[in-house]
């Protein structure tokens, strides 16, 4: 929901927009062409190149790869 949106439902409420409404410092979006972006809040939006996206993918395979092979150690002791 756009600020608006949330200004609005605070008056109705009756209560400060603080209360009901939680600013994200980062959001990623993906849109309807698949390209992701990072939005901070300040209305600025940086492209991320989808080869960082697929390269981030696979290092978190690998580290959920390692995680599994680390428990499963220690579920042996």
């Amino acid at each position: 929901m756009k600020i608006e949106q949330w200004e609005k439902l605070a008056n109705i409420f009756n209560v400060p927009l603080k209360d009901i409404h939680e600013y994200d410092e980062k959001l990623t979006i993906i849109n309807k062409d698949n390209v992701a972006v990072n939005y901070n809040g300040d209305n600025n939006i940086y492209p991320i190149p989808e080869s960082l996206l697929e390269s981030l993918q696979e290092y978190i395979a690998i580290l959920k790869e390692e995680n599994r092979e680390l428990k499963k150690m220690v579920e042996k002791r």
